[in-house]
């Protein structure tokens, strides 16, 4: 039996002819080699099973599993059931990296549980943006390591918000039973990655933006043109999380309440400004109820429908987001 790789690279493949080349010659170029490549095709109507069966044909680290259509969250955990090595990372078909991508990520990563790189914005027609995953200092030993609640408190509001430029440890993934979830299809990156840092004791940072970000107008919109129902979803099972045990240090809860708030206050007004809102009247006064008993202090929560209807008219939601970092944080 072949030695398991140290990382096993996933790819969900889903009609991505046109840029899944270029994803893979990425990969392939690494200067760290001790990988096997797993691209999951999704039931794609284009070539892109047939290109990656050629690189499979000429390289014995890659692999093609084609189990049919069902999203990329089943995509993704049909990579980790098959999955060898020591540490797992996510890499979209868009996207692609620089050389020293894995070599760089992985190193000084023997102690620790988790790693995260900082990664480059591309958009169209301009140079590639980097982007640090941190929003403030962190005190790190000199392999750039540190105990959790230190880089959560110091991480930037998105930065876990994908699980692209990232290792998770394989035996975590599976002693824990964690996969993704298949119902949930807003978010659903954030809910894998805070589920797998409830089980997490310290983590490597690496600040080499070497993960290429390809935005496009599909990838950028589809978040927000969700059904208010379906993004409501998403972060009523990030509430969840955030909320269990591993998540007891106040000032990282408090952060991630205020991304919930946000969340949802963007998904509810959208919905009611909608020529064809997916909210009725109840769920939509059900979803203040819940922010008003969660997040607000008792003596502000009467005034709640009121404001949130105010903010709803005339399109000021983050205004609200704002009082209540004022009032509560």
């Amino acid at each position: 039996m072949p030695q398991s790789p140290a990382i096993s690279i996933i790819i969900p493949v889903y009609n991505a002819e046109a840029s899944l080349r270029r994803c893979i010659d990425s990969l392939l170029a690494q200067s760290f080699g001790d990988f096997e490549l797993i691209a999951v095709d999704d039931g794609s109507s284009d070539r892109s099973a047939g290109i990656v069966s050629a690189y499979a044909a000429d390289d014995n680290r890659v692999r093609l599993l084609t189990p049919g259509h069902g999203g990329v969250s089943a995509a993704r955990n049909c990579g980790i059931d098959t999955a060898r090595g020591t540490w797992l990372t996510f890499v979209d078909s868009d996207d692609y990296v620089a050389p020293d991508y894995l070599e760089r990520l992985i190193s000084g990563c023997e102690d620790t549980d988790f790693a995260i790189s900082a990664y480059s914005v591309v958009n169209p027609s301009e140079s590639p943006r980097a982007v640090n995953v941190l929003a403030g200092e962190l005190l790190t030993d000199r392999n750039g390591n540190c105990a959790l609640p230190a880089l959560m408190a110091a991480f930037r509001a998105d930065a876990l918000g994908f699980v692209w430029g990232k290792l998770f440890r394989r035996e975590s993934l599976d002693s824990d039973c964690l996969r993704f979830e298949s119902d949930i299809t807003f978010g659903e990156d954030g809910i894998f990655c805070f589920s797998y840092l409830r089980h997490v004791r310290n983590c490597h940072v690496s600040l080499n933006p070497g993960y290429f970000y390809v935005r496009s107008a599909d990838n950028s919109s589809l978040a927000m043109s969700a059904p208010a129902s379906v993004r409501l979803a998403g972060l009523e099972r990030f509430w969840e999380i955030i909320m269990s045990k591993g998540f007891e240090n106040l000032s990282v809860r408090k952060k991630m309440e205020v991304y919930c708030l946000d969340g949802l206050l963007a998904a509810i007004t959208a919905d009611r400004l909608s020529a064809q809102p997916s909210l009725s009247a109840d769920d939509r006064y059900g979803c203040y109820d819940k922010i008003r008993q969660r997040l607000l202090p008792s003596s502000y929560r009467p005034y709640v429908p009121f404001f949130f209807d105010f903010c709803g008219r005339f399109r000021w939601w983050r205004l609200y987001e704002r009082l209540y970092k004022l009032i509560y944080l």
